[in-house]
C-alpha cells in the first residue's frame, strides 16, 4: 500500500499548482502508476455523479439513491434515458476506430463495471484482479453528460 500511497501523491501533485515535497521518484514510475490509479478510481466516480445528477434531471428531486452501483444507477432511469445513453454510448465507441468492441453495450459496461469506485478505492494488494476501463469510461462519461446537457436544453 505504501508504493499506491507514493504513487497517489505524485498523481495529486501534477494537479497542485506550486512547490510540495515529495518523496523520490527518479523514474516517473510512481507517477505514472498514481495518474493510472486516480483515473481508475475517478472515472467511475464521474459516471456515477453523472447518473444521479440524470435521475435528479428525469425525477426534479434533489435526493438520489445512496449507492455506487453504476448498474443499479443505470436501471433506475427511465427507458427513454436507459435508450438513449445506450445510443449515444454506441454511438461515442463506434467512431474510435482503436475499440476492440465498438457495439458495446453501455448496460453490460456498467454492469462489469458495476462497483469499480468502491473497489479501485480500496486496492488491499488486488491490483492485479482489476480490469481497467478508462477509454471506455470516457466514452460512458461522454455519453452521460450528452443526455444530461440535452436534457437541459429541454427544459429552456
Amino acid at each position: 500500500m505504501d508504493k499506491v500511497a507514493m504513487a497517489l501523491q505524485w498523481a495529486i501533485h501534477s494537479f497542485m499548482p506550486g512547490p510540495i515535497a515529495l518523496t523520490r521518484d527518479p523514474n516517473n514510475q510512481a507517477l505514472q502508476l498514481g495518474l493510472g490509479l486516480s483515473s481508475d478510481i475517478l472515472l467511475p466516480l464521474a459516471a456515477e455523479l453523472g447518473l444521479k445528477g440524470l435521475k435528479q434531471k428525469e425525477t426534479s428531486i434533489r435526493d438520489y439513491e445512496r449507492t455506487h452501483d453504476l448498474l443499479r444507477l443505470f436501471k433506475s432511469l427511465s427507458d427513454g434515458a436507459q435508450e438513449s445513453l445506450s445510443a449515444r454510448f454506441r454511438g461515442h465507441m463506434s467512431g474510435d476506430i482503436k475499440m476492440r468492441d465498438r457495439n458495446r453495450c453501455l448496460e453490460k459496461f456498467l454492469g462489469e463495471h458495476r462497483n469499480d469506485f468502491t473497489e479501485w478505492r480500496y486496492l488491499d494488494g488486488n491490483l492485479g484482479e482489476l480490469h481497467s476501463a478508462r477509454l471506455e469510461f470516457h466514452y460512458a462519461i461522454c455519453a452521460i453528460l450528452d443526455e444530461v446537457y440535452s436534457a437541459d436544453e429541454l427544459e429552456r
